[in-house]
């Protein structure tokens, strides 16, 4: 018998003892039917409701394979709403409910910190969104490496202005083969070694690796150069949308190669180089 097992059934017997009054009859059920009953709160009061007593605190913890999808606001929620979310409350709710969570959305509450911790708690994650403000990054290149080992990702989206490191697009493209939408604008690759050049000028050439993309947006992202999009033409057949805007450095050659996305509905080239050549050709506009 496990140790929580043995836990769970001590609690019981000290809890069938001390409930003796038959007007307690929550607490004559067993620790399934708890959970299920603990289930219908808010998160918030389910974590209250482990103070309550042994017998409650273990049926807590069975009480939140539900939970599939968390989104932070600004409060806790509900009757909590007085209470202003913070990255530490943030956890405690991750602890429990992170191993079932498909889908999260992270805002300006958190900073990159919690990166690591999402790494190491939500294994199962299927789609991250990260809406972090300037101020709250950190280590913004240090932090997101863990999160590159979330196998079953789906969806990742970086919406602020961030550095990578170099070995952080290479784990992407390698760990997170599942990819279907990615999204990280502003991004500027960096060196893993302060001071050190980039191992290769045309690192995001690897995002090429993952063919089930359906959705990729580099907007303003500076260091993005043609090769990459011949690449991602060549290979990521199943592309549909594209946001390149404001990369400055893709000609007309790279915008010719996206002729050979068949699937490409959606083509975001505002105030970009190579946009102003072909906006007007006829033969470019008709093959997309």
């Amino acid at each position: 018998m496990s140790a929580k097992r043995i836990c769970i059934e001590k609690a019981k017997q000290i809890s069938d003892v001390g409930d003796k009054d038959e007007k307690v009859v929550i607490n004559s059920l067993d620790y399934d039917s708890l959970a299920k009953i603990i289930m219908l709160l808010p998160i918030p009061e389910r974590i209250d409701m482990e103070e309550v007593c042994i017998k409650w605190k273990e049926a807590c913890r069975l009480a939140w394979y539900n939970i599939k999808e968390y989104k932070c606001e600004s409060s806790i929620g509900r009757s909590y709403d007085n209470r202003v979310l913070t990255q530490s409350y943030l956890q405690e709710i991750l602890l429990r409910c992170g191993i079932y969570l498909k889908k999260l959305s992270l805002s300006d509450v958190c900073n990159s910190k919690i990166m690591p911790f999402i790494g190491d708690h939500c294994k199962n994650l299927t789609s991250l969104e990260c809406k972090f403000s300037i101020d709250s990054l950190n280590d913004f290149a240090n932090d997101f490496v863990q999160l590159t080992e979330l196998e079953n990702l789906e969806c990742l989206m970086l919406d602020v202005l961030i550095e990578l490191h170099e070995e952080s697009i290479i784990a992407i493209s390698n760990n997170c083969k599942k990819l279907k939408r990615l999204e990280i604008p502003y991004c500027n690759i960096v060196s893993s070694i302060d001071g050190e050049p980039l191992l290769s000028s045309s690192v995001l050439y690897e995002l090429s690796k993952l063919q089930y993309l359906e959705h990729l947006s580099l907007r303003y992202t500076i260091s993005l150069k043609d090769s990459t999009i011949i690449a991602i033409a060549n290979n990521c057949k199943n592309l549909r949308s594209l946001n390149i805007e404001s990369c400055n450095a893709i000609t007309e050659t790279a915008l010719v190669a996206l002729t050979n996305l068949k699937n490409l509905q959606n083509l975001n080239l505002y105030f970009t180089k190579g946009r102003i050549l072909l906006i007007d050709n006829d033969e470019f506009l008709r093959k997309l």
